[in-house]
């Protein structure tokens, strides 16, 4: 009866031994891996600290572009507070009987600027729209003196 308890035991013994040599050999490869993975780390300090310059950005933009941009807005935002009546080029034909609308706008963005509907301003195309010179100018008036520090304008349509 004891050989047979020393044997079970000296097994279970032989068993655990296995099992820590095993989490041992995969703790060595854990460490492989940790240096590995060190080694990799420096290599991205290293591009780092050796990239980590000022980037002169004026090589990457078109600076002629960018100056004709900036006089255009200059202009846009000295325009006079008079009414700017300007013709929009229709590539329609437009015969005799065709009326002429006037819309006014808020140019804070000039490629979509807000149309007035008569209670406030709305996206293109969903404006009010004035049938003679006179109601636009009435109107312009009204919203100069509502807006005063907004561009606003009148388009002729």
């Amino acid at each position: 009866m004891l050989d047979s308890e020393i044997e079970k035991r000296l097994n279970e013994l032989e068993s655990e031994q296995d099992e820590q040599i095993n989490v041992l050999e995969e703790f060595d490869d854990f460490e492989d891996e940790i240096r590995k993975l060190e080694s990799t780390l420096n290599q991205i300090d290293k591009f780092y600290l050796r990239n980590n310059q000022e980037t002169d950005f004026s090589n990457l933009r078109d600076l002629k572009k960018t100056e004709e941009l900036e006089k255009e807005l200059e202009n846009m935002s000295s325009s006079s507070t008079t009414p700017n009546i300007k013709v929009q080029e229709n590539t329609k034909n437009v015969s005799a009987s065709d009326s002429t609308n006037y819309v006014i706008c808020l140019v804070t963005n000039p490629k979509l600027p807000k149309e007035w509907s008569g209670k406030e301003w709305c996206d293109r195309g969903k404006g009010m729209r004035y049938k003679t010179a006179e109601q636009v100018k009435q109107t312009f008036k009204k919203l100069k003196k509502q807006f005063p520090d907004q561009s606003i304008k009148i388009f002729k349509k």
